[in-house]
């Protein structure tokens, strides 16, 4: 029952973005507007849920709501793909992946079978992939100790 009040008022934040992203001609410029909001509410929603009400540390929760916006956007553009609507930009999935969504990521490519084909796209991924274990060794061996 406490979950009610902020899944209200996410549900009405999506709503109101999807009637202002879908009502005129400029679909496509306020769609990518729309997205990068929504992206916000939706981690914002998640990790309300997973610190707030779940009493998770902050970290698992950040780790936990990323990880799950990474898996459904990818889910997301594979739909879009499959369905010739507006994509999500591969700067955004690889920008999710590089906050901290990789597991998402992953588990999103192998799942729905998204970009595992698009070598570009695979370099990239698997570039930042190394940039951050590098960022977790340095943190851990320099920072930490």
């Amino acid at each position: 029952m406490k979950l009610l009040i902020p899944f209200v008022v996410w549900l009405i934040l999506r709503i109101v973005l999807h009637i202002f992203t879908t009502r005129d001609k400029n679909f496509g410029e306020k769609f990518y507007k729309g997205l990068y909001f929504s992206i916000f509410i939706d981690f914002i929603f998640l990790l309300i849920i997973f610190y707030w009400y779940l009493k998770i540390k902050l970290f698992f929760s950040y780790l936990i709501s990323i990880n799950l916006l990474s898996l459904f956007y990818y889910g997301l553009d594979k739909f879009f793909a499959q369905k010739k609507l507006f994509r999500i930009p591969e700067k955004l999935l690889l920008f999710l992946s590089f906050v901290g969504g990789t597991i998402g990521a992953l588990l999103g490519m192998f799942l729905f079978h998204h970009k595992t084909k698009k070598a570009s796209f695979q370099l990239w991924f698997w570039v930042l992939v190394v940039v951050q274990i590098s960022i977790v060794y340095i943190v851990y061996k320099y920072v930490l100790r």
